[in-house]
Parts: structure tokens; C-alpha cells; sequence
């Protein structure tokens, strides 16, 4: 490899996780109630010469329960990769022990839990 070549190896997966009957879940930056209905977790590794970069991202889909009460079209909440999801200075919410549960149920082998803040002991009493 001469001195200006690159390379950028990438490993990206994506699990999505079916989360019907889990409770009304209220999206931190919106507001909007979503009724779960699917979790994704995105899990990504860049590794280039100069950088590795490995992080996750969960969302959860569903429709919108309306003020009616009635589901509504469906949306999506972002950001619960953390134990805590933040919306500036103001506002944070703590991740459900739900979808804790859900993403530490579905952990795949070899990625590291800390991505999503999940604990290695978690996991391993989880696949007992």
C-alpha cells in the first residue's frame, strides 16, 4: 500500500426484534407516544488505517398512539442505544427495562455490550 491509498473496512449488521405487547413508550426529542410494535438495533464497525469506530443505534417502531387513544400512523423513536437518552439540558429519560431486556436477549456474539451500555454479566445470565 504507497503512502496516499486508503482503505475502509466496514461490518454493519442490523436485528430487528418484534416488541408487540411491550408498554407505550414516550419519545424523549418529540413527545410523540409510540406503541411498540419493533425494536432495531443497528450495530456498525469502520476500520480504517487511522480510526476503528464501532457503535450502536436503537430504535423502536410503531404507530403513534393519537389523543384519542387510537394507534395513528406509524413512527419511530431513536436514540435509546444509551441507558439514558438526553434532549439537550433539560430533558432525559431512562431507557425501559424492557427494551433492556429485548436488546440483552438479542445481543449477538461478539460485539461488545458497552456499545449499547449493556452489561457482560447481563448477557451472560441472559444465555445462562
Amino acid at each position: 500500500m504507497t503512502e496516499h491509498e486508503t482503505y475502509e473496512t466496514r461490518t454493519e449488521i442490523t436485528i430487528v426484534i418484534p416488541a408487540s405487547g411491550a408498554t407505550d413508550l414516550t419519545d424523549v426529542f418529540t413527545g410523540r407516544i409510540v406503541i411498540p410494535h419493533r425494536v432495531e438495533l443497528r450495530l456498525c464497525h469502520i476500520d480504517t488505517p487511522d480510526e476503528d469506530r464501532r457503535w450502536a443505534h436503537v430504535a423502536v417502531y410503531g404507530p403513534r398512539r393519537l389523543k384519542s387513544g387510537q394507534p395513528g400512523h406509524e413512527i419511530s423513536s431513536g436514540c435509546w442505544e444509551g441507558s439514558t437518552v438526553w434532549c439537550g439540558w433539560r430533558k432525559s429519560a431512562s431507557r425501559p427495562d424492557w427494551l433492556t431486556q429485548l436488546l440483552v436477549d438479542h445481543w449477538p456474539d461478539g460485539w461488545n455490550p458497552t456499545l449499547a451500555e449493556l452489561s457482560a454479566a447481563a448477557l451472560e445470565a441472559s444465555r445462562g
